[in-house]
């Protein structure tokens, strides 16, 4: 359910799929359920974004890269807390699996992020249900798939502190440069929430609903752009 009219392309939805303001889309639309979409969302409005506009973001996230050097996660026992840097395997490479805390700040998952097991991943780290000047991140994958399953609870915002504009990252939540088409995957379940773009421009986005009905919810506060 969203809170505000998206605009989105190449999306694929399993499930019901409401939207309290309207959906646009870029392109067309075909309802595969049998089950009736309300609104109906528009087709061949908004508008496609020029190749060109990724160029200076590539540039700027390869050297922010650079310069963070390795990420790192702490903790043992299923209770984790993950810091911003390079990761050199999927992410999160850490077992038994549990509750895994992401700090503020650029997320460099040079293998993806696949979720194979039951996490609970947040980046409330107060946990006060806010979205702290403190708080937010930037998941990028330069190369492979994000994967978040459905039996996972994920509770994850971008960044929104105002001096964030500065960097290019303020609202940006997951991002795949063009040069990588790896699916992105977002599975409900457990009333999961993501907060912010989800900017995967030569990929195939899958959303897909919880196993345990209309009480088994995604939330995305977003915009998505595939």
């Amino acid at each position: 359910t969203h809170s505000t009219r998206q605009v989105i392309n190449g999306i694929g939805v399993d499930g019901r799929f409401t939207s309290s303001e309207g959906t646009c889309l870029y392109g067309t639309y075909e309802n595969k359920g049998g089950n009736p979409d309300s609104p109906t969302p528009q087709e061949h409005c908004g508008t496609q974004v020029d190749r060109q506009t990724y160029q200076a973001l590539d540039s700027k996230l390869a050297a922010d890269c650079a310069a963070l050097g390795s990420g790192q996660i702490t903790g043992s026992g299923g209770n984790y807390d993950a810091y911003p840097g390079n990761y050199s395997d999927i992410f999160p490479n850490v077992s038994p699996a549990g509750t895994l805390r992401l700090h503020q700040g650029l997320y460099c998952l040079n293998h993806g992020l696949k979720l194979a097991r039951t996490w609970t991943i947040t980046t409330d780290l107060n946990n006060n249900g806010q979205y702290d000047a403190n708080e937010g991140v930037l998941l990028y994958a330069p190369s492979d798939e994000i994967t978040f399953n459905g039996g996972s609870t994920i509770h994850i915002h971008a960044v929104t502190a105002p001096g964030c504009d500065q960097e290019g990252y303020n609202g940006l939540l997951i991002y795949l440069p063009l040069t990588n088409d790896s699916t992105v995957k977002i599975a409900g379940g457990n009333s999961s929430t993501f907060t912010g773009t989800i900017l995967a421009p030569a990929s195939l986005i899958t959303l897909e609903g919880g196993s345990g009905g209309y009480s088994d919810t995604l939330d995305l506060e977003t915009q998505l752009l595939g």
